[in-house]
């Protein structure tokens, strides 16, 4: 997994950090944490799906320090609220426009615009799962369940082939249902 991300959405990606990926984001608060505290983290195994539900009194119990584990425990808090308001700020959006104007990349365009850059598969994933919520409540509007339904219908998926280790070309670009069609490498426009 890259550990290279953004100050905007490094908070959103939290859950698909490894242990590795989250001792190099604690190494970078300075929050003077020392190796025997990144030495326990690694044989927990404590990673980013972890790490927000932990406590002083879990840090504690699995060998920390005192000092430090309340120091992790406020950075777990810290990154489990900025990850819900940061994800909650995003779903806004099917409040604050109209369903008729909704699209992948008028989302895309309006989150980059509110939240800074976000990697790609986060917003189409966040847009889908939301629509697909939408798609399933029996209480949604004829119209916006219209709007979903085409929405849903009309992905697009680009296929692509990888040339050599740094270009890649398009094989093809056709509309497909979500799990209909597997490639290696696909990107959903």
């Amino acid at each position: 997994m890259s550990t290279s991300t953004t100050s905007s959405n490094r908070f959103t990606l939290i859950e698909n950090w490894d242990t590795e990926t989250l001792i190099i984001f604690l190494r970078d608060l300075n929050i003077n944490l020392d190796k025997d505290d990144f030495k326990i983290l690694r044989k927990q195994k404590i990673d980013g799906q972890t790490f927000p539900d932990m406590t002083e009194r879990k840090f504690m119990k699995d060998g920390i320090k005192r000092g430090p584990a309340m120091k992790l425990e406020k950075q777990a808090k810290i990154l489990k609220e900025r990850t819900r308001a940061f994800e909650k700020g995003k779903i806004e959006y099917f409040w604050l426009f109209p369903c008729g104007i909704w699209s992948i990349q008028h989302f895309v365009s309006w989150s980059t615009n509110m939240f800074g850059p976000t990697e790609r598969n986060e917003a189409h994933t966040i847009f889908y799962n939301t629509l697909y919520i939408f798609r399933d409540d029996p209480n949604i509007s004829q119209e916006i369940l219209e709007v979903v339904r085409n929405l849903l219908l009309n992905k697009k998926v680009c296929v692509f082939h990888f040339t050599d280790s740094n270009t890649y070309g398009m094989l093809s670009t056709r509309s497909f249902r979500l799990g209909i069609y597997k490639p290696s490498v696909i990107a959903v426009l």
